[in-house]
């Protein structure tokens, strides 16, 4: 099965969450389709979005965006954790002869889930990196708004005691 790029769950979730920033920037409601993926997700996005919202920085679209994939896998792995344990009460019911089946499947459970927390590891440590440069980028933003605000009041000071 080929999915193309726009429809992955990624792109979606990543469209989702321009959408919510969108609303939250305009303080609009959330829609009942934006409320119900901020239902099944296990980490804070909406406070996520309100705290990159209200910075309005430049990078607080990039920084949202970056989250995506941390975001879909989190999704992924919810939706994972509850198909295995649909499916491993099911097998706990299995005959004696679909022992064999049961056992080689909790095996192919078990390694699938080692494989996605080692893809949330790694998303995880990425966004981290991601983030060292945005606080970075907004720490040299703040001082050259500082030096501005500097040279703002000198030269509000100059004026002041300029005689005309």
């Amino acid at each position: 099965v080929t999915i193309a790029a726009a429809d992955g769950l990624r792109s979606r979730v990543n469209q989702m969450l321009a959408e919510i920033m969108a609303n939250v920037r305009a303080r609009t409601p959330l829609t009942t389709a934006q409320q119900e993926f901020l239902n099944v997700t296990s980490l804070p996005v909406y406070k996520m979005i309100n705290v990159h919202a209200a910075y309005e920085g430049a990078f607080a679209d990039q920084t949202i965006q970056s989250y995506s994939e941390i975001i879909a896998v989190d999704l992924l792995y919810g939706l994972f954790e509850d198909y295995a344990e649909t499916l491993g009460e099911a097998g706990s019911s299995a005959t004696s002869g679909a022992r064999d089946s049961v056992t080689a499947w909790r095996d192919q459970i078990s390694r699938q889930r080692e494989f996605l927390v080692q893809y949330q590891l790694e998303s995880n440590a990425r966004v981290e990196v991601i983030e060292q440069v945005i606080a970075r980028t907004q720490t040299i933003e703040r001082m050259l708004a500082g030096r501005l605000s500097k040279d703002l009041a000198d030269a509000y000071a100059f004026s002041r005691n300029a005689s005309y």
